[in-house]
């Protein structure tokens, strides 16, 4: 299912349900839902149920939390498109992070100096707390870096097989003979045919065709002047794409 579309974008499955592991899924959880539409995949005891759930509803993203994850402060992000592919995302701190992070206590510290003590303690409060929204937010960061990065891979992908699906199933039909043919072969698609432009001989394909309409008119490509509408052999006005209505 297309990312943008997908009711859940991105599926968290935990490997594992400890205090700890927990703890460390709602952290990721919270810097991404205000973003993305995410769901954690936890009613199976099994691992590879809830993967199979996920898939069934057509996530497009999968992120794997276990063991490994929380002692690495790492995530696991798989694609449903390609799920041999593991993309490890690393969150953990590293000599820059740190750098940051020291230097923006710094900060904070410099514009605290006051002499009023009760303007000291609000001030220690949010220290603490506007130093955990930083540290948060550089994690964030680094997920975004990589999961926006891949939902336009993604997306990339998802295009280029619809297109070739939908090319290897249009089939250019010259003669009403051919199309007959086509239909009693049980060729399904959609038929790139001459047609007329006429009301009334579109009209009259049902009849001719039961269940076939015509889909829609094909602008890139012209008929040349002398073909003839499949239908009713008048000059042909634009070539159009025939298919079956369900």
């Amino acid at each position: 299912m297309p990312f943008d579309i997908a009711p859940v974008q991105i599926a968290f499955i935990l490997i594992g349900e400890n205090e700890e592991l927990i703890n460390y899924y709602q952290e990721i959880y919270e810097s991404l839902s205000p973003h993305f539409r995410c769901q954690l995949y936890n009613k199976n005891k099994q691992f590879n149920l809830n993967i199979l759930q996920a898939d069934k509803e057509g996530c497009p993203f999968k992120i794997i939390i276990g063991k490994t994850e929380l002692e690495k402060k790492e995530i696991t992000l798989v694609r449903r498109d390609n799920v041999e592919r593991k993309i490890t995302i690393i969150i953990k701190d590293n000599e820059t992070d740190q750098k940051l992070l020291v230097d923006y206590e710094k900060y904070m510290e410099d514009s605290s100096k006051f002499d009023d003590e009760e303007v000291k303690k609000e001030l220690v409060k949010m220290k603490k707390k506007s130093a955990d929204l930083f540290k948060r937010g550089m994690m964030a960061g680094k997920i975004f870096k990589v999961i926006t990065k891949e939902i336009e891979e993604f997306k990339k992908v998802l295009y280029q097989k619809s297109a070739e699906f939908r090319d290897k199933h249009i089939f250019p039909v010259d003669n009403y003979q051919q199309l007959e043919e086509k239909i009693k072969d049980g060729v399904k698609g959609l038929f790139l045919i001459p047609f007329c432009n006429n009301l009334d001989c579109e009209v009259n394909i049902k009849k001719r065709v039961p269940s076939y309409t015509i889909r829609c008119i094909v602008l890139e490509k012209k008929p040349t002047k002398s073909q003839k509408c499949l239908f009713c052999q008048l000059a042909a006005q634009n070539m159009v794409y025939l298919g079956r209505s369900y």
